[in-house]
């Protein structure tokens, strides 16, 4: 993975919500994902999660743009292979955004962090498959796209980057991944 820029942007929760959360849509978008229920950081939550989000006043969006390997750029692979490329390249980058949001959640005491993607520090199979509570609640957080952030539209409108995907399993320049802090 090579991080090739750093992007930010502020705005009132108030106005996120407005512009950029769609709480129904990607409630249905989690209902049919095989995640759904199998980790504490995904959907069915025990909290209204407009609520969740009215608590804090600002969001902050820390997004990267970040390469895939150079041999990937522009190369067609099979599904394996992709997703191969995608943990590789997105991990990473997932786990560097996670970070510095930790950084800044206890320099402001109150804030909490939205990953990007889902957790990053469970001990495959998460414990919420077997009825048990979360092994590590101090890490866990809770993805922007689970709590109805269109990260796409985030990435395109509010931090003013072309979000690429894999089409067709065609590898981009490029991929765009974006976490969050609420405060």
């Amino acid at each position: 993975m090579i991080t090739t820029r750093r992007f930010e942007a502020e705005i009132p929760v108030s106005e996120y919500l407005d512009k950029y959360v769609d709480l129904e849509g990607f409630k249905e978008k989690c209902d049919g994902c095989e995640k759904n229920g199998k980790f504490w950081s995904c959907p069915p939550f025990d909290f209204d999660v407009k609520e969740f989000w009215e608590k804090y006043n600002t969001v902050f969006v820390l997004a990267m743009q970040v390469k895939p390997d150079k041999k990937y750029r522009g190369q067609k692979f099979d599904d394996a292979k992709v997703q191969e490329i995608l943990d590789e390249t997105l991990n990473k980058a997932n786990e560097l955004l996670a970070g510095e949001l930790y950084v800044w959640e206890d320099k402001m005491p109150g804030s909490v962090a939205l990953s990007s993607g889902s957790c990053l520090y469970c001990q495959k199979p998460c414990a919420r498959e077997s009825g048990e509570p979360c092994r590590t609640p101090e890490k866990m957080r809770y993805s922007m796209e689970a709590m109805g952030a269109n990260v796409g539209k985030t990435i395109t409108e509010l931090i003013g980057r072309e979000p690429l995907w894999v089409e067709d399993g065609v590898i981009p320049e490029y991929f765009m991944v974006a976490a969050a802090l609420l405060y």
